[in-house]
C-alpha cells in the first residue's frame, strides 16, 4: 500500500482533535542567544488519536511516564520549592519547566532560559549577576543579569551540571540567601526569583567531584524524571506527532499509514529524543511522494528496516568495566575488618587500598558492613542496572 497524500478538506472535521506540540528550542553559544522566553504551541491535527492529558501543555504526555512528570510537574507548580528536571536530551526538559512557571503564581512574569554549558566560566558572574559601568574592560554601561531580568518570574537553568566549581559556589550562595553583588557594584541586591534547573545526567548519584553535594540538595527539593523514548512511547508519541505534522502540511494518512509510520519509528533508535523524532516525522511529510512505495519513502528518511535475525548489538557504557572492577572491591572490602586485610584479600599494598578508597570517596574506616560503603556499591549497582542484560550474556554465552 503507498502513503496517499492530498488537501485535507471539510468532511474530516469530525476527526480533529488537539494535539501538543514539542516547544523546545536551542540555546546559542553567547549570553545574549542563551536566553530564551518559551511560548506554548497548541495545534489541531487530524488521524483519531486519543486525547492529550492536557490540551493546554506543551509537553506530550501520551505515555505513563511522561503523563506522570507532568502531574508532578503541576503539583509542585503553586509551590516555592526547587525542582531538578532529570533526563535525556530532547525529552522536553524546558517545555516541563515552562509548564511549571505557566501554571504558578509567576505566570505572569517573566521565564527566562539559559544553557548553563554555553556560558564560559569567566563570564558567569556577569552573566547572572550583571555589571556597572567600568567594572571592567569593555563594560561601557550598566547591565543587568538574569537574575534581576527575571525578578518575580522564574528563571530556568538548563544544562546545571556543566558549570564549573567555582560558579557553582556562586550559585549556591544566591539560592541561599536570595541576595548578589552586581561585578563592580557597592551594594548588595535582592531579587525574588523561582529557580528551576535541568541536566542530562544523575549529578546526585555520580561517583565524581564534578558537582557540589550541597547545592544538589539545593537544587533538588523535588526532582521529575523524563525517562528517554523506549518503544511504548516512541509509537505513541510518533502517531500523535505524526497526525499534527500531516494537519500542518495538507496530507491524509490513512490508519494503515499510521499504524506503518509508527512501527517503524519504534524499531529506530531516538538519541535526540522527542526532537529527533519529529525532524523525522516532518522530513517524510515534505519529501513525500505519491509515486513512491511507501517503504522505500521510510528507508529514505527511517534508514533501512532492522533484520529480526541480526538486532544491532548492545554497546556497552564506556565505564561498566570500571564500575564492574569497583563494585567487586566494594564486594571484598565488605568482608573484611580493616585495610590490611583488604589489601592481603586482593593483593595489593596498604598504599594502594588508600589510593583505592580515596579515589571511591571513601576512607579506611569505612572498611567492612558500613552505611557509606554500602551506599557506594548501591550507587555502582544503579548504574551498572543497564548493563545487565549485557553483562549476562557474557557470563553465559
Amino acid at each position: 500500500m503507498r502513503l496517499a497524500a492530498s488537501r485535507s478538506d471539510s468532511s474530516d472535521s469530525n476527526a480533529v482533535l488537539t494535539a501538543t506540540n514539542e516547544a523546545v528550542s536551542t540555546s546559542g553559544n553567547h549570553f545574549g542567544h542563551g536566553i530564551r522566553q518559551v511560548e506554548s504551541l497548541t495545534r489541531s491535527a487530524r488521524g483519531g488519536l486519543p486525547p492529550a492529558p492536557s490540551p493546554t501543555s506543551g509537553f506530550d504526555a501520551r505515555t505513563p511516564a511522561r503523563s506522570y512528570a507532568l502531574t508532578l510537574a503541576r503539583r509542585v507548580a503553586s509551590s516555592r520549592c526547587a525542582v531538578l528536571i532529570v533526563g535525556p536530551t530532547g525529552v522536553g526538559k524546558e517545555v516541563l519547566a515552562e509548564e511549571i512557571h505557566r501554571r504558578g503564581d509567576r505566570a505572569g512574569k517573566r521565564f527566562l532560559a539559559i544553557n548553563c554549558a554555553a556560558i564560559a566560566p569567566s563570564l558567569f558572574e556577569s552573566t547572572f549577576f550583571g555589571h556597572t559601568r567600568g567594572a571592567f574592560s569593555g563594560a561601557t554601561s550598566d547591565k543587568p543579569g538574569l537574575v534581576e531580568l527575571a525578578n518575580g518570574g522564574t528563571l530556568f537553568l538548563d544544562e546545571v551540571g556543566e558549570l564549573s566549581l567555582d560558579a557553582q559556589a556562586k550559585l549556591l550562595r544566591f539560592l541561599a540567601k536570595g541576595t548578589y553583588w552586581p561585578v563592580g557594584g557597592t551594594s548588595e541586591q535582592h531579587v525574588d526569583v523561582r529557580v528551576i534547573a535541568a541536566t542530562h545526567r544523575d549529578i546526585g548519584a555520580e561517583d565524581t567531584k564534578s558537582f557540589r553535594e550541597d547545592l544538589f540538595y539545593r537544587l533538588s527539593t523535588i526532582t521529575i524524571r523524563i525517562p528517554g523514548l523506549d518503544a511504548r512511547d516512541v509509537e505513541t508519541i510518533a502517531r500523535s506527532i505524526a497526525t499534527e505534522v500531516a494537519e500542518s502540511h495538507g496530507v491524509v494518512i490513512s490508519e494503515d499509514d499510521a499504524m506503518a509510520l509508527t512501527t517503524r519509528c519504534a524499531a529506530h533508535e531516538w538519541k535526540g529524543g522527542v526532537r529527533e523524532l519529529r525532524n523525522a516525522i516532518e522530513r517524510l511529510m515534505i519529501l513525500w511522494n505519491p509515486g513512491r512505495p511507501r517503504e522505500e519513502v521510510f528507508a529514505e528518511v527511517l534508514g533501512q528496516r532492522p533484520s529480526p535475525s541480526s538486532p544491532s548489538p548492545h554497546v556497552p557504557s564506556v565505564n561498566v568495566s570500571k564500575d564492574l572492577d569497583n563494585l567487586l572491591f566494594l564486594g571484598v572490602a565488605e568482608q573484611c575488618a580493616d585495610v590490611k586485610e583488604l589489601a592481603s584479600r586482593t593483593e595489593r599494598t596498604v598504599q594502594a587500598i588508600y589510593g583505592r578508597l580515596k579515589k571511591l570517596d571513601l576512607t579506611p574506616q569505612d572498611v567492612g558492613p558500613t552505611p557509606r560503603l554500602e551506599a557506594r556499591k548501591a550507587n555502582l549497582r544503579r548504574r551498572l542496572a543497564p548493563e545487565l542484560p549485557w553483562i549476562q550474556r557474557l557470563l553465559t554465552e
